[in-house]
């Protein structure tokens, strides 16, 4: 019996480093908001632009989907962080936008005074 716990015990940590080594898991670990990726969205509706962005990015944005009605995003492309992207993104829409956690984004209105926010 205690040789079929080490055994086990043995396997689970020999998974749990190949998981951590594998390629998918270190480009998982270094795709936060400062990780710098190639980034190719279209001029389009707001509500798209945001939904290919978190594709892209592997973001959560979290937002009332009313915000959104009636804007534009421009076109953004290039070699940049998720944060930047975002910031492009809503430039002018007059909503801004915080990190809650490494992934997870809220979208809100901005305060009159305030451009895209990047907190």
């Amino acid at each position: 019996m205690v040789r079929a716990t080490k055994n086990l015990w043995v396997g689970v940590a020999f998974a749990a480093l190949a998981a951590a080594t594998s390629p998918m898991a270190a480009n998982a670990q270094g795709a936060g908001a400062e990780a710098t990726l190639s980034v190719s969205i279209p001029a389009q509706r707001l509500s798209d632009a945001l939904r290919q962005l978190a594709e892209t990015t592997h973001l959560q944005l979290i937002y009332d989907a009313k915000i959104t009605d009636g804007k534009t995003a421009p076109a953004v492309s290039g070699a940049m962080t998720s944060r930047a992207a975002l910031a492009q993104l809503l430039a002018g829409s007059g909503l801004g936008f915080r990190f809650s956690g490494d992934r997870t984004v809220t979208i809100a209105a901005a305060a009159p005074s305030e451009t895209p926010q990047q907190s």
